[in-house]
């Protein structure tokens, strides 16, 4: 499906840390990295936007999360959150 290609480079894009694959699209933002999946995609209503988050597992998506924004900006704001929570250097443990 060409909506699923990879887009161009845009500043969405580029600006999602330590990714494998990024889409940026007017209907899909996608990001895959550190072992979860995102995706920003508009709801039925019209301006809703759905974000959904789920750990990769081979072929499979589990333990999902799901947000509903009223935005594509909030939605993508909720997006780079929960990428920037994941690519976050973990803390080393105190002795």
């Amino acid at each position: 499906m060409d909506s699923l290609a990879p887009a161009r480079t845009s500043p969405a894009a580029m600006s999602l840390p330590d990714s494998i694959d990024v889409l940026d699209g007017p209907e899909l933002l996608a990001w895959r990295g550190r072992g979860i999946v995102i995706f920003a995609f508009p709801e039925p209503r019209p301006g809703g936007w759905v974000v959904t988050r789920g750990w990769h597992h081979g072929d499979r998506l589990t333990d999902i999360r799901r947000w509903t924004f009223p935005t594509r900006l909030a939605a993508s704001r909720q997006m780079h959150r929960l990428v920037r929570d994941a690519t976050a250097p973990v803390p080393l443990a105190r002795s």
